[in-house]
C-alpha cells in the first residue's frame, strides 16, 4: 500500500510500498539504465514516481519508503487537469497488474475512468 505520511516524517522502520511520491527517489544506476521513466505515460512532473514504482514492482523489484526525516515544501495536492490526464494514463498502463493505484491524492481504482472516480470522491464514496 502507499504510505500516506505527513509532510514532516520521522520513522525508524523501512516500509515496503506499492508506490511512492516524488519527494526523493533513490534508484541504483544499473536499475535506472534498464528501467527509465516512461515519458509517454508521464509527460510532466505528475505521478512519475508512482508510475516508476509500479513499473519496478512489475519487474519483481522492491519499492520502499525509507525512515528518513524529510520536509517536502508542498501543499500535498494538485488539482490541475494535467494531473488527472497523467493519472488516467498511469491507471490504464497498470490496470492488468493492480486493482488500485495509491497516490498522495487518494486511492484510484484502475477499472474506473478518472472522471467517475473524481465524482465519487467529491461525494465521499471513494477515499
Amino acid at each position: 500500500m502507499f504510505l500516506h505520511e505527513p509532510k514532516h516524517v520521522t520513522s525508524h522502520v523501512i516500509h515496503p510500498a506499492c508506490s511512492r511520491g516524488q519527494c526523493a527517489s533513490f534508484v541504483p544506476k544499473p536499475v535506472f539504465m534498464y528501467l527509465r521513466f516512461d515519458e509517454e505515460v508521464c509527460d510532466n512532473w505528475h505521478l512519475y514516481g508512482v508510475d516508476y514504482s509500479l513499473s519496478a514492482r512489475n519487474l519483481g523489484l522492491e519499492v520502499f519508503v525509507l525512515p528518513l526525516e524529510a520536509y517536502h515544501r508542498s501543499v500535498g495536492y494538485s488539482g490541475s487537469e494535467s494531473y488527472y490526464k497523467s493519472l488516467q494514463k498511469v491507471l490504464r498502463t497498470h490496470r492488468k497488474e493492480y486493482k488500485y493505484v495509491y497516490t498522495t491524492m487518494g486511492d484510484w481504482p484502475t477499472a474506473v475512468p478518472v472522471s467517475i472516480s473524481r465524482f465519487l470522491k467529491r461525494i465521499h464514496v471513494l477515499r
